[in-house]
């Protein structure tokens, strides 16, 4: 299965939960802040607030820019 079809089938089966320890997990592994991802992902500080708490679900636009930061893969950051 592609790396797309897994977030996509993941993302509609609402395990994006597990995106957002994930995401935390890996960022605070580096020690990095939740601005310094973000400006190094090219994305708004406050979106990474908002994935790491669950008040919004990621793109696959934005799981691509995090990794890229975050230096895994894309699927490394698991929903």
């Amino acid at each position: 299965m592609s790396t797309v079809n897994h977030m996509i089938d993941m993302y509609k089966s609402g395990m994006y939960h597990k995106f957002m320890g994930t995401l935390k997990e890996l960022r605070l592994k580096l020690f990095v802040s939740q601005a310094e991802l973000a400006e190094n992902a090219g994305i708004a500080a406050e979106t990474v607030n908002r994935l790491e708490r669950g008040r919004r679900k990621p793109s696959f636009i934005t799981i691509r820019k995090l990794a890229k930061a975050l230096g895994v893969e894309p699927r490394d950051i698991e929903f």
